[in-house]
């Protein structure tokens, strides 16, 4: 099975070969199609699909455009019904869950430990399988907190007919200190508000101070459904420069604003680590201005750790290509945290929210 993918659409694919039939000899280095394949890798599908796929970035004629190539050459037994929709979907992983540590200076020593689950870019339109396995991997994680940076749904305009979905991915978390939540440039404007209902802090351009004690961590949500929403002054109005800050963003390439006002944690989206990707993980396209090494991953940028989640969903062109979706658990620490109290945190009921 053959896709051409001219950036930004997708091209038909041909009528799949038949089950077990021979795939025909090619010249090593060669797609056949005028395309120079250098590199191809063996994938396993859910244990029902196995594929092999080839890329090759050339010029396509006359057009100096980018063309990449995809051949896949796919198995059933026996077919699937609706088999060409869970291709568009690109399941090519199962679902990815990276956990990790991280150091805070300014983190206060009550919070040492603290767990927070970021996810971002969930793109739902409806109850899918691809939501279904997320759901169980999602089940058994109970973290401190619920982050979410952003398009939890794909059209803005079908807002309704994806919210029910979202509610019931989401109520496979039991975050202990609660779920924040910020609206990407996907989203509905009344998606926020209507989630903010079933429980959930629906953030715009305003912070939440977290108190235990007289201990302070503050979470700060920017309005980002559009660019030019964005009001740091505004989101910081009641906060203490002192404090330590985590900033909701959707877009990466505001982390050196959130660096200028000192921010000491940002967890962004939007970019899908690129979605489509070179072998080397490097993107195609990147969605924001930053650098293609800044895309995805964890980063430090003028003091302030950013972390850019590629999130669970996928937009435009249906599929994921060495680029697997991801939802991120991190665990916060504090360097000065005195090894006598490193054990747990007794203060985990006592946490009190404020909003600002």
């Amino acid at each position: 099975m053959w896709y051409e993918i001219f950036m930004p659409q997708l091209a038909a694919p041909r009528p799949s070969r038949p089950s077990g039939a021979s795939v025909p000899a090619r010249a090593a280095g060669s797609s056949g199609r005028g395309f120079e394949i250098f590199d191809a890798v063996r994938v396993r599908r859910h244990g029902y699909v196995s594929a092999t796929v080839a890329v090759a970035p050339a010029a396509a004629p006359d057009s100096g455009r980018m063309v990449v190539a995809i051949r896949q050459y796919v198995h059933f037994a026996p077919p699937k019904k609706n088999h060409s929709r869970r291709l568009r979907y690109g399941m090519f992983y199962q679902p990815q869950i990276d956990a990790l540590d991280l150091p805070l200076s300014r983190l206060p020593a009550a919070f040492d430990g603290l767990t927070i689950l970021h996810l971002s870019d969930l793109h739902v339109t409806r109850w899918t399988r691809r939501l279904r396995q997320w759901r169980e991997a999602l089940n058994d994680l109970q973290p401190d907190l619920l982050i979410i940076t952003g398009d939890l749904g794909h059209r803005s305009w079908l807002w309704r007919k994806a919210f029910p979905s979202v509610v019931r991915l989401l109520d496979a978390v039991r975050p202990r200190l609660g779920c924040y939540f910020i609206l990407g440039n996907h989203d509905s404007p009344k998606f926020g508000p209507a989630l903010a209902e079933t429980g959930r802090v629906f953030l715009e351009n305003e912070a939440v101070t977290l108190e235990r004690g007289q201990q302070r961590l503050v979470l700060v949500g920017l309005k980002q459904h559009r660019r030019i929403d964005t009001d740091f002054p505004a989101a910081l109005r009641h906060v203490n420069p002192a404090d330590c800050k985590i900033v909701l963003m959707h877009y990466p390439d505001f982390i050196h604003h959130a660096a200028a006002v000192q921010a000491d944690l940002c967890l962004a989206g939007h970019t899908h680590g690129g979605q489509i990707c070179y072998p080397s993980g490097r993107p195609i396209i990147r969605h924001d201005v930053l650098p293609q090494e800044l895309c995805t991953g964890i980063h430090k940028v003028n003091g302030a750790w950013m972390v850019v989640n590629r999130g669970i969903g996928v937009a435009g062109v249906r599929l994921r290509l060495f680029c697997p979706p991801q939802a991120i658990l991190l665990t916060l620490r504090c360097p000065s945290k005195a090894p006598q109290t490193q054990a747990g945190l007794p203060a985990r009921q006592g946490c009190r929210a404020k909003v600002a």
